[in-house]
């Protein structure tokens, strides 16, 4: 396993969302005192709040995060270089100079129609040719303070990547991987822009933001600078609509994804030599559920957490089941983080504008990264690889086979899936082959010694399985979106959410998923 260790996990409890400390101590406090005080001092009260409930999770590693909080933000002081008319640098980003329709806003209810007008003006903005007019030498000097500053927050990241693989004992800093791509985006996005947050509370806010540090989404900096400056940062006019959110994480969390990891669990147990070709398929396709309902459901509360301090809503997943290629697929699926490689890697690089052989290398060189960015371990690097592979496939030949058939396309996508997250559940390289082995027994390897314990596996987890089908299918999804608001969705929430409590009560802590990568 790469990232925490299971004997260490349980240091971790109070700091993961899906447990009755945090939900019933840790966020009702720190909603109170966030409306509580001051509107001036709500950024203190988020900013300590998320170091604490870091510090509950492992004291040591607060001093990394408190750390990094600190470099980065003099590191993007110091690459922020435009002056304002004063002469002074900028105090914000964007603060100064503000939007015509900033100040028109500021004292309205948000419209996010009119946000995203703002949005789109602020991209445009970054295109601003402060850097034609600064002098060579400049140019020179932020472009060095860059690659520092990049390469610091990058071998950070990859020292406790390659120390957890080699290091069995290494307890990875949870988050970390959220928080550094959060710095790195910061720092770039200061550099194009020459403008950076002068305020270390505003920028220690921003990066250790608690709702986020675990399991994303991975919010760029100008996101809650935004909300900021509209107003936002207030009493959110739909609380009590922003409760739907983490009821319906909570219940995909516990409900299912928990459920469903005791049938992996199970397989592992059996031994993967032993089980029949139906539990390799069974387990491959619950597996598959069981990781994306953890990490929606976590996505969930985190941005419904979010909307209850006024932070913009981020979505994270978009029914990436219902995708019809392994591209699409991944961009719906974790879609912040598939942005951020899109903006901060895949187009520095050149994206696809330097021909066929350089855009495909280009494709091979991000997945490997995204590979890492799970974990350090040989098999996340080769499933990493293997989606780069299926991605440069799609993209130069199969891709206009798959948009002609919505069936085939569909199920592509539902056979492919499952085995390539088997490469990324599975440790080790022999491991990996007797699974493959069981599930396609064609090739040699024989029948299982044990042909009922599908039927055995199957009945204990029906409601699961069927619950997990049902919301990957779009419809039923769009259609609980849509009557969110409707008496018996409301009473169906208020359920889920007190009969996952009740699971939570009694039975042993399965965190996050995503803290062991």
């Amino acid at each position: 396993m790469s990232g925490i260790e299971i004997g260490n996990l349980e240091s971790l409890h109070t700091l993961v969302f899906s447990s009755l400390e945090f939900l019933f101590r840790y966020l009702p406090l720190f909603l109170i005192l966030f409306y509580a005080v001051p509107k001036r001092f709500r950024m203190f009260v988020l900013f300590a709040f998320s170091l604490i409930l870091y510090a509950l999770g492992d004291p040591a590693h607060v001093l990394i995060l408190l750390g990094m909080s600190v470099v980065n933000w003099l590191f993007g002081y110091g690459l922020a270089t435009e002056p304002d008319a004063d002469g002074k640098r900028m105090s914000g980003l964007h603060r100064k100079k503000e939007h015509p329709g900033v100040r028109g806003l500021r004292r309205k209810t948000i419209n996010w129609s009119e946000l995203q007008i703002f949005e789109e003006t602020v991209d445009q903005r970054k295109e601003e040719p402060y850097r034609n007019t600064a002098s060579p030498q400049t140019v020179k000097k932020r472009k060095f303070w860059l690659a520092v500053s990049v390469l610091c927050n990058a071998s950070l990241l990859i020292f406790f990547k390659l120390s957890n693989v080699f290091e069995e004992n290494m307890l990875l800093p949870v988050g970390i991987s959220f928080y550094t791509f959060k710095s790195i985006s910061y720092l770039i996005d200061v550099y194009r822009s020459g403008h950076a947050e002068r305020s270390f509370l505003r920028f220690g806010a921003y990066l250790c933001c608690f709702p986020q540090i675990v399991s994303g989404p991975i919010m760029r900096y100008g996101e809650m600078e935004q909300a900021q400056q509209f107003g936002v940062w207030k009493a959110a006019s739909t609380f009590s609509a922003t409760l739907a959110l983490p009821s319906a994480g909570l219940g995909m969390k516990v409900l299912l994804a928990d459920r469903l990891g005791f049938l992996w669990n199970d397989i592992q147990t059996i031994g993967f030599e032993s089980i029949s070709t139906p539990l390799a398929w069974l387990g491959a396709a619950a597996y598959s559920m069981e990781l994306y309902f953890d990490f929606a459901g976590y996505s969930l509360i985190a941005v419904g957490i979010g909307r209850m301090i006024g932070l913009p809503a981020i979505k994270n997943f978009d029914q990436p089941y219902s995708s019809r290629s392994v591209s699409e697929f991944y961009r719906r699926w974790h879609m912040t983080l598939g942005s951020w490689f899109r903006d901060y890697l895949y187009i520095p690089l050149g994206g696809n504008r330097k021909g066929t052989l350089r855009t495909v290398f280009n494709l091979l060189l991000v997945w490997a990264v995204t590979g890492f960015w799970h974990g350090g371990g040989l098999h996340f690097i080769l499933w990493g690889m293997i989606l780069g592979l299926l991605v440069v496939i799609e993209k130069l030949w199969i891709g206009k086979w798959l948009k002609k058939s919505k069936i085939l396309s569909h199920v592509y996508v539902l056979f492919v899936i499952p085995l390539t997250w088997m490469v990324f559940a599975i440790p080790t390289l022999p491991e990996i082959g007797v699974y493959f082995a069981r599930l396609f027994p064609f090739f040699g390897v024989g029948s299982a010694v044990n042909p009922g314990d599908f039927a055995k596996e199957l009945t204990l987890f029906i409601p699961e399985l069927v619950g997990g089908i049902l919301l990957c299918i779009p419809q039923v999804y769009r259609w609980c979106e849509k009557h969110r608001k409707n008496v018996i969705v409301v009473a169906a929430l208020f359920v889920v959410f007190w009969y996952s409590v009740y699971r939570m009560a009694n039975a042993a802590n399965n965190p996050f998923m995503y803290a062991n990568f």
